[in-house]
């Protein structure tokens, strides 16, 4: 999946994060296998383990790693989900923010008559490059010897 995730996807998984049971989400493990996601879990002298409701119940064997794995990859999802959600929305507010300082530098750049400096010429020249081409790669990894 390398393509960029649509607004409208966008809003559907915010929906469904908004619709699912509150968190936080824990699991509650029966001693022979089987593994419940349960939300807001908490444990007490007085009332031992309680919740405010099961999300999922994963049956496995005894010792079944694979069973806790996916117990706990749901438990997390929760606040995962809503971290990421996050995350991708300060990461779009950061492209806008480059993406409008980009179009100034540009309409700047196209107001300086750079023709009397050969100076300002290639340094207009390397600027529009990097404002209308491909990504720049990321930097060379410096710890590996460069081969003679």
């Amino acid at each position: 999946m390398n393509q960029p995730i649509t607004p409208e996807r966008l809003a559907e998984i915010r929906e469904r994060e908004q619709e699912a049971t509150k968190g936080p989400w824990g699991t509650y493990y029966d001693g022979k296998g089987t593994y419940t996601v349960q939300s807001v879990c908490c444990v007490s002298l007085a009332t031992g383990f309680t919740s405010d409701g099961d999300i999922a119940t994963l049956n496995g064997e005894h010792g079944d790693g694979q069973a806790y794995a996916n117990a706990d990859f749901i438990a997390r999802a929760r606040e995962d989900v809503r971290a990421l959600l996050a995350e991708v929305d300060r990461l779009r507010a950061y492209a806008e923010a480059q993406q409008a300082a980009y179009q100034r530098l540009d309409e700047r750049i196209s107001q300086i008559d750079i023709r009397e400096s050969p100076e300002a010429w290639d340094l207009a020249a390397s600027v529009v490059a990097i404002l209308t081409g491909p990504p720049l790669p990321a930097p060379a990894d410096t710890t590996q010897p460069t081969p003679k």
